[in-house]
């Protein structure tokens, strides 16, 4: 779990504690969550790089924390609402499947999950259960519009995420 207050490491290490949480980032991501400068961000990266600590697939432009590190492109995905949310946010990790990040703040608990498409079944048989028993937010990142009448659910935003990383949300 990352809290976002946390203010007694450096910046280096917190961009290590952040891509250790989720396995893999974009380094766009990695950007935008501290607000640096490419140049800055390349030159920690490099660092961590020569400690051992993080690797690099630029023609991708990723940031893990090994070379055996397949990123999981639902947390890369799905990151982009954690960068979307930040100003309410407290804290933020990984999930357990099907919940791929929780987010913390305001008071509230938002469960984020990712549906591609052909998954709407199964993801709504599940949150069907999770609901009875949880008050948490739901997010839904779907691929495509015509999801959100599958996924018949109640208390859930549906959203959108562009590659680019624009976040839009449905009621």
């Amino acid at each position: 779990m990352i809290f976002m207050q946390d203010s007694n490491s450096t910046l280096e290490e917190k961009i290590y504690e952040l891509v250790c949480e989720y396995g893999a980032l974009e380094t766009e991501q990695i950007r935008r969550y501290f607000d640096i400068e490419q140049a800055r961000l390349e030159k920690l990266v490099l660092k961590l790089m020569k400690k051992g600590r993080l690797q690099q697939e630029r023609e991708k432009g990723i940031v893990k924390t090994s070379i055996q590190e397949t990123p999981d492109m639902r947390i890369l995905h799905c990151f982009w609402l954690v960068l979307d949310l930040m100003e309410i946010i407290v804290s933020h990790g990984i999930g357990k499947y099907p919940l791929v990040i929780a987010l913390y703040g305001n008071g509230v608990s938002f469960a984020v999950y990712d549906c591609k498409k052909g998954e709407e079944y199964a993801l709504c048989h599940a949150l069907q259960f999770l609901q009875e028993v949880a008050t948490d937010k739901v997010l839904i990142v779907i691929e495509d519009l015509q999801q959100m009448e599958k996924l018949n659910l109640n208390r859930v935003t549906f959203c959108t995420i562009s590659e680019e990383g624009e976040v839009k949300y449905y009621e």
